[in-house]
């Protein structure tokens, strides 16, 4: 299968396609890697040390858990490849199990290891769990892959279903929680956004059989960096005997460790999703179109006139279609600056009244 890429990710426009920090980088993050580039020449031979101090940054933002459990890959993707190639060793007839429609990568990096792929559809653009649980225990050994909160739909996974569901995943089923809009879902759910609902998989079960991906991608602003992390108590087997020597650069470590600590530019990001966020649930509304109540930094939306993109393309804006998702009538719109989500909306009016 074709990775679904975007149509667009940079030049002029504005780019509200690939969910990313409209504000990009931390400045502290920037002026680190400037520092750092001298050193560019040399192999990270202080990876390990360069690790600890990441971890205990992370450590300090809430993610208590043991060093060896956690494993840095070149974004998250990376990490999920990791899993399914540890996972392979014990058992090599494993099944990857998805929402049909959700998270390219699973089916895409499955499918390129020789994996068996079954696709479950969704159910009010949600993981039907009971329909993904029966699957799941017919064709085991599995491991489920979940993005909470979800991509492309932006719904999340609400905390009692979840913490049902983990509870009945037995012996021979593997979950996947890939959290890579975790802190956008987070800070929305403290300030409650729609109901106190949201938790990671992380601070529901501590289960052997489940594994939590992160990324710095979304809210610190490194996407093009590449830095993502495994949360899981088979991480250190999986440093030891998966993760290649060098798959992390060294500028990337450092952009992550400066950003993780930039805790003003982390809270400018968030404030301004909320904002965003609120703006365009409050457009789509008064506009009448059709959209799917989001926990991350997109939403998902309905779309009659086919041309609503490519219209909107002419004006330099830049939209997600969700057509190779199996949504030909939805495009996703990622919360830019608010001067950004301003003009959409205003450009979106004149092209859906004229």
């Amino acid at each position: 299968m074709g990775y679904p890429f975007a149509e667009k990710y940079s030049g002029k426009g504005i780019f509200l396609n690939s969910n990313i920090n409209p504000f990009g980088p931390s400045p502290l993050a920037l002026k680190r890697l400037r520092l750092a580039l001298k050193n560019a020449n040399f192999y990270p031979s202080d990876y390990s040390k360069l690790k600890k101090k990441l971890v205990k940054v992370l450590a300090n933002q809430g993610i208590n858990v043991d060093e060896r459990h956690i494993v840095f890959g070149n974004g998250s993707d990376e990490t999920i490849e990791f899993v399914f190639k540890f996972l392979m060793k014990k058992y090599p007839d494993l099944s990857v199990i998805t929402g049909e429609g959700t998270f390219a990568f699973y089916e895409y990096c499955a499918r390129a290891l020789g994996l068996n792929v079954v696709k479950v559809k969704l159910k009010d653009y949600c993981y039907d769990l009971e329909g993904i649980l029966d699957v799941a225990r017919k064709n085991k050994p599995a491991i489920i892959c979940f993005s909470n909160p979800i991509n492309p739909t932006g719904k999340i996974i609400p905390f009692r279903d979840y913490e049902s569901f983990l509870k009945l995943c037995g012996d021979g089923i593997f979950v996947l929680s890939d959290e890579a809009y975790f802190e956008f879902a987070y800070f929305l759910n403290k300030k409650g956004w729609r109901g106190d609902d949201y938790r990671s998989a992380l601070h529901i079960s501590k289960k052997d059989n489940i594994f939590v991906t992160r990324t710095f991608s979304k809210v610190y602003g490194l996407a093009g960096v590449r830095l993502g992390y495994l949360i899981s108590s088979f991480s250190h087997q999986i440093e030891s005997e998966i993760k290649p020597p060098f798959n992390v650069n060294y500028f990337a470590i450092l952009a992550g460790e400066s950003a993780l600590s930039d805790k003003k530019h982390v809270l400018k990001t968030l404030k301004n999703n909320l904002e965003g966020m609120t703006i365009l649930e409050k457009f789509f509304a008064e506009m009448g179109i059709f959209f799917v109540g989001s926990w991350a930094n997109f939403i998902f939306f309905h779309v009659k006139k086919k041309d609503i993109k490519d219209e909107l393309r002419k004006k330099g804006i830049f939209v997600r279609d969700m057509t190779a998702y199996g949504f030909p009538e939805f495009l996703r719109v990622s919360v830019g600056k608010k001067n950004d989500i301003l003009t959409f909306c205003k450009n979106f009016r004149k092209i859906l009244l004229r």
